[in-house]
């Protein structure tokens, strides 16, 4: 099965990226030196807000679709992607992996899609996925 990224790891990156972003441009835009309480006051305080409002809006989830026609499921799936820009681009391991071009996967990411039998499985950030589970 495909490990994802949840929710706390996606929060560590966003906060850590974050707090080393706020460093170094206020303490060069400020002139304030790494030395000084309040640069590190001002770069936790923005790395928890972009954290979680990063890990609220792009972690990974996996929602799980069943029916029961695998073929009539996989067109309306392929369809409803389609729609929202996602084409299948390659496979891996079980999964197909629907991108949009090349610039626009920047912001939205991958849907990693794996139907068996009865059942799919599809996994992409949690903006994607809530629009996709309100259409399936």
């Amino acid at each position: 099965m495909l490990q994802v990224p949840g929710f706390w790891l996606t929060f560590l990156y966003y906060f850590s990226v974050t707090n080393l972003i706020v460093i170094l441009v206020v303490s060069q835009g400020m002139g304030i030196g790494f030395n000084d309480r309040l640069l590190y006051q001002i770069a936790v305080l923005l790395g928890l807000i972009a954290g979680l409002v990063g890990a609220k809006f792009n972690r990974s989830v996996t929602l799980s679709a069943y029916f029961s026609n695998k073929k009539a499921f996989s067109k309306i799936l392929n369809e409803i992607l389609s729609q929202m820009g996602f084409e299948p681009k390659s496979q891996l391991e079980d999964f197909i992996v629907y991108d949009k071009s090349s610039w626009k996967t920047l912001f939205t990411g991958k849907i990693f899609v794996q139907i068996e039998d009865s059942s799919a499985t599809i996994i992409g950030r949690s903006s994607i996925i809530k629009k996709l589970s309100q259409v399936i």
